[in-house]
């Protein structure tokens, strides 16, 4: 129990305050203040005493004051703040502290709610037992994250070393693969013994790259010989000699003028021919039964047509060999096999020479000559020619394949020894890399690196260790604070409901903010049942102009009083509550009380501030509760509240009380005092025996109308409602009302001012004050 605060010097509005009178603190109690008074700053005391966090007093150091020192008896034993710290005190984790301090640091600060807040609100509604067990997670997490360092900074210097034999980066399973390497006693024989084999690969390096020898593609003509032949040698039968000789003179004639005029007589005579007409097309001149005529369509007969196609087919096929021959170049090939050669001979001598097949020279030659003899026939298709060109031809062309095949053959043979040679040299990579994984087994047996590899090692064992054990308390957490989420939030419901508020705690969830090792606690806030968003976004209902400070404050003690629902263990706890509830309307007042009523029941202690005093009055009041009064006042000072019922009091009585006093003890200097009370007791003595009169239009006699009594009338127009109405008094009426005039005429003066007077104004004798007093009394309670 917290029996008492003996000092408090240096922090905030308290300068230097000592204890005065009876402050020793009951079981429950009720501390007033009006704001900026230092409210605020004594919770925040009472906040660093039980936290141990001294900041929270440093931070409110007074200007002006070179020390800060508090004093305060707590389970009878006294504890010190002095020089920034609290001198042997432990953190105190059965006084609760419900004031603003709490709403901003673990509810929402204005309209946000942090990951900061998230993380307190966990600690606030878990308790100590789900703090340690966050706390070791935490631990944990730091341990393998430095383990995570230790072991990086190791595998890079195992990677360093590994890389300097490899020269390549090293990959994971590389990197593993040599971890797990077996020690091997004969390690620098078998690295000596592959050393040998691989500078013998690098020699052979260049065979393995060197490429076989090219073979020479054959030469083809898909020409049937005697087709050929005989169509240069024969004529054509169909045409009469006589249509022979005139179609001859008559191309011979018109060559002198008109270049290819064999052609040109051809097309003239199809032209007649297809279009069946009998005019010259160029005199317009008739040509039936024209002798000339008939000599050049039986000159251009369909024979003529045939066999002129094939000599032009026969002309592109030699004309197509004679660009295939040359794009073939079998003199490149040639040569480069030679100087291929030249270098397989140093490995095995070749049982066959290779023999130049370059004769396309000669064979181009022959082919020129066929092309100019078919271009011959083609202009003279009834020339019959001599075909011992193609004949020469057909045999060239055979032995010149001949001598292809045979230097083919050579190839073949060349290319199957230097297949040979290939497959008895081992590739110089694949012995470099047995030479490194020899090399790899030598550095992991090393002493140096056996020590860096158990160290390794060991660090993987307990960074495992530590993960497992991570999981199994993250577990423990999960299950601890999974059976209170659900309760907590039906806890803060039931009250925001008894608080009849409209908003709802939903979704409310337990994690980790972000990357964060701490444990935080999410929720969402609902107001009838629309989902509010602590930040401005697109589409959702901001808090900000939703939640107003009494709203906010509302939630805030909900969920301070779910806290305290679910954990139940009340005996021992000490409750501050600072202005549970900004915004006292009727009924949050009402359901405020009955809460404090039950917790001050149940806990160790109780102690309440408010700056209400309306609510200060209420709460002392109840019978329940029965708190012992404090109050701060201007200076600070943290007094017992010992006139608080005289200053609960209704002034109405408070006043008769006074008067009663003053007629049984006059005394002079409360003349002035006194006197200003009368017309407020007649006033209020009326307002509460005649409302339902004063407030009502009332008839003259004379039918006039006199409007309803307002706040802004005075004494006067109460006494004419009354007398124009038919009111019963228990005297007779026209004397209550002469009393009252009488009275209104003497109370008039004491509440207007005297500028306009031009001479002193007489002051009243005690004995005529006291009579008219006495009257006073006797119209209140005997006459109305």
């Amino acid at each position: 129990m917290i029996n008492k605060i003996i000092k408090i010097k240096g922090v905030g509005k308290f300068k230097n305050v000592t204890s005065k009178g009876d402050i020793s603190f009951a079981k429950s109690n009720i501390i007033y203040a009006e704001n900026g008074f230092g409210k605020t700053t004594f919770t925040s005391i009472l906040n660093s005493f039980s936290s141990n966090v001294p900041e929270l007093i440093i931070k409110r150091k007074t200007i002006g004051v070179s020390e800060q020192e508090v004093e305060i008896l707590f389970d009878n034993k006294k504890y010190r703040f002095f020089n920034n710290e609290w001198i042997d005190i432990k953190e105190n984790n059965n006084i609760e502290i419900f004031d603003t301090f709490f709403i901003n640091d673990n509810i929402f600060s204005g309209f946000d709610f942090s990951p900061e807040h998230r993380k307190n609100l966990y600690k606030f509604i878990f308790g100590k037992k789900s703090i340690n067990l966050n706390n070791e997670i935490s631990e944990i997490k730091i341990q393998i994250e430095n383990q995570n360092k230790e072991l990086k900074n190791t595998e890079e210097e195992i990677k360093a070393r590994i890389e300097t034999i490899t020269r390549r980066h090293t990959e994971p399973n590389d990197f593993n693969n040599f971890l797990r390497l077996k020690i091997d006693e004969k390690i620098d024989e078998k690295i000596e013994y592959k050393q040998k084999s691989f500078e013998i690969s690098i020699q052979n390096k260049e065979i393995a790259e060197k490429g076989n020898l090219k073979k020479i593609s054959n030469s083809k003509v898909s020409i049937d010989i005697n087709s050929l032949k005989n169509t240069l040698e024969n004529s054509i039968a169909t045409i009469s000699k006589s249509y022979i000789e005139i179609v001859e003179s008559q191309i011979q004639e018109i060559n002198q003028n008109i270049p290819n005029s064999k052609e040109w007589i051809k097309n003239g005579s199809r032209y007649l021919s297809e279009t069946n007409n009998s005019t010259c097309p160029f005199c317009k001149q008739s040509v039936a039964d024209n002798t000339l005529i008939d000599a050049y369509t039986n000159y251009f007969n369909e024979s003529y047509k045939i066999i002129a196609s094939s000599l032009q087919s026969y002309k592109k096929d030699f004309t197509d060999f004679v660009q295939n021959l040359k794009n073939t170049k079998p003199e490149l090939i040639e040569t480069n096999n030679k100087y291929s050669l030249e270098f397989w001979n140093k490995y095995f001598a070749s049982s066959k020479e290779l023999v130049p097949s370059n004769d396309n020279h000669k064979l181009l030659k022959i082919v020129e000559d066929i092309i100019q003899i078919i271009q011959q026939k083609i202009d003279n298709l009834l020339l019959p020619i001599q075909t011992e060109k193609i004949d020469s031809f057909f045999k060239r062309f055979s032995e010149h394949n001949e001598q292809i095949e045979k230097y083919n053959t050579c190839i073949d043979d060349i290319n199957a020894n230097i297949s040979i040679i290939k497959k008895q040299i081992k590739p110089a990579n694949e012995i470099e890399n047995e030479l490194i994984n020899l090399k790899l087994i030598k550095l992991r047996h090393s002493p140096e690196m056996v020590k860096v590899c158990n160290s390794y090692k060991t660090l993987w064992i307990a960074q495992n260790d530590n993960k497992q054990n991570k999981a199994t308390k993250q577990k423990q957490l999960y299950d601890f604070s999974t059976k209170l989420i659900s309760n907590f939030g039906d806890e803060i419901n039931s009250y925001l409901k008894l608080f009849n508020s409209p908003y709802r705690i939903e979704k409310i969830k337990s994690g980790f903010v972000s990357t964060s090792k701490q444990a935080s606690l999410n929720y969402e806030i609902q107001f009838n049942g629309h989902s509010l968003s602590f930040k401005e976004q697109a589409n959702k209902i901001s808090i900000k102009y939703t939640l107003s400070e009494g709203d906010k404050s509302t939630l805030a003690f909900a969920f301070f009083l779910a806290k305290l629902d679910i954990k139940q263990n009340f005996e021992n706890k000490i409750l501050v509550i600072d202005d549970p509830l900004s915004s006292f309307d009727k009924n949050r007042r009402n359901r405020t009380i009955e809460i404090l009523s039950e917790l001050s029941q149940k806990v160790s202690q109780l102690i309440i501030l408010t700056h209400n005093i309306n609510f200060y009055f209420d709460l002392f009041t109840n019978t329940q509760i029965a708190p012992k009064a404090f109050k701060i006042d201007y200076s600070a000072n943290i007094i017992e509240y010992a006139n608080i019922k005289q200053d609960m009091e209704n002034p109405y009585f408070k006043w008769i009380k006074e008067i009663e006093a003053f007629i049984e003890n006059p005394v002079e200097d409360k003349i002035e005092y006194i006197e200003a009370q009368i017309r407020r007791i007649i006033e209020d003595t009326l307002k509460y025996r005649f409302f339902h009169i004063l407030y009502k239009e009332q008839k003259k006699s004379d039918g006039t109308t006199i409007e309803p009594y307002s706040d802004k009338k005075g004494l006067g127009t109460m006494i004419e409602i009354l007398e124009n109405s038919n009111v019963l008094f228990k005297a007779d009426s026209n004397t209550v009302i002469m009393t009252l005039k009488n009275l209104n005429s003497f109370s008039n003066k004491s509440h207007h001012g005297i500028g306009d007077k031009n001479h002193r104004i007489e002051k009243i004798s005690i004995t005529e004050l006291v009579s008219i007093l006495k009257e006073l009394l006797e119209l209140i309670f005997e006459k109305i």
